[in-house]
């Protein structure tokens, strides 16, 4: 159902509380769901880098439930915002850089 919502209203993804909560910052405690979720919403447009009023980001409150799954999708969204790509280069490629 929430990808359906999203593709009639992909602006639902990214919306922002007025603390700074993000739909990214709500998922279920079943992990399953709540990393189907993750990818959903990210697809639609969520940013893994929202903060929250107090700093809070949407992998600091995963790291906090130990939701180690979420966590990688996050984390590879973030990578992705930032380089544009969703896996960070290996390291041989790092060395033949220098």
């Amino acid at each position: 159902r929430v990808r359906e919502i999203l593709r009639e209203e992909p602006g639902k993804a990214s919306v922002v509380s007025s603390s700074g909560d993000t739909p990214l910052m709500w998922l279920p405690n079943d992990e399953d769901q709540a990393v189907t979720l993750a990818e959903v919403r990210v697809s639609h447009g969520a940013d893994p880098r929202a903060r929250t009023s107090s700093g809070a980001t949407a992998t600091s409150i995963a790291r906090r439930r130990a939701m180690f799954r979420v966590i990688e999708v996050l984390e590879k969204a973030v990578h992705a915002a930032l380089f544009g790509s969703t896996e960070p280069p290996t390291r041989t490629a790092m060395q033949r850089e220098r």
